[in-house]
């Protein structure tokens, strides 16, 4: 179910709720500025995720395979910078708003979320890391930014259905 942390939580651990399948709701407060690498791996049972502009800090693996996860929304203004691999395996994840102050997709980051169809990379993104979008199988679109200059090996690897790739002119 749904699980508050207390107000007096200031970092999320390593492994903390690591295949908590049971977990569908996190609620984090004004406190909480790091989540660790592989915090949430494996929390099938999320769906919705809230991440606060006190988080500054998101660790390696934190939701990868929480494969019920379909929103993750970003609040405003925020400085948060993301780790690789921080979203792949969530399969059900159909979209997601880059926030304007991250200039590099991770490695990984989005590897294995099969139910992205269409995504346009936003022009502050400079580069790309490795396998961001690898198994991404029903991803058929995307669409470079104007300040995309570089685009790690095996970026868009066994994306069986993409049909186009527009990339800028720069």
């Amino acid at each position: 179910g749904e699980f508050k942390l207390l107000n007096s939580v200031k970092k999320i651990g390593q492994h903390a709720f690591q295949d908590c399948k049971g977990l569908t709701n996190i609620e984090f407060p004004s406190n909480v500025t790091e989540i660790g690498d592989y915090a949430f791996d494996d929390c099938k049972g999320l769906t919705n995720l809230v991440i606060p502009s006190n988080i500054s800090s998101i660790g390696s693996h934190a939701f990868s395979g929480c494969s019920g996860l379909t929103n993750v929304e970003i609040q405003v203004p925020t400085n948060v910078k993301f780790s690789s691999y921080v979203f792949s395996g969530c399969k059900k994840l159909k979209s997601f708003e880059i926030p304007p102050h991250i200039t590099k997709l991770p490695d990984g980051f989005f590897s294995n979320c099969s139910s992205f169809e269409n995504f346009e990379i936003p022009s502050y993104i400079t580069s790309i890391g490795k396998y961001a979008f690898s198994y991404c199988s029903s991803l058929t679109s995307v669409t470079l930014g104007n300040s995309v200059t570089s685009i790690g090996a095996c970026t868009f690897e066994s994306c069986s259905s993409l049909s186009s790739i527009t990339i800028p002119n720069s």
